[in-house]
């Protein structure tokens, strides 16, 4: 028997493990990589962004934040939120 294990391709390689990540609906759009280019790279050859620096300030937080939100795809995602809903 296969455990359940989750779908790793949701998760673009590139990305930093932590709390932050960009999956693979991202359609390069680069508003993440406009409001937190220090922590975002944009991967031309895939056309994507990924989070290559999890927040290490309560700014880079509330930056980070503002791009999971105004994110048009919905491919930018926080963990924190997954595991707020998954408790309810």
């Amino acid at each position: 028997m296969i455990p359940n294990v989750p779908i790793r391709n949701t998760i673009l390689s590139r990305n930093e493990l932590g709390r932050f990540f960009i999956d693979q609906n991202c359609a390069g759009c680069k508003n993440c990589f406009s409001l937190a280019p220090s922590n975002i790279e944009f991967i031309s050859m895939a056309k994507r962004c990924s989070v290559v620096l999890q927040p290490m300030s309560d700014e880079e937080l509330a930056i980070l934040n503002k791009a999971y939100q105004q994110c048009p795809q919905h491919a930018f995602h926080d963990k924190a939120d997954v595991l707020v809903e998954g408790m309810d």
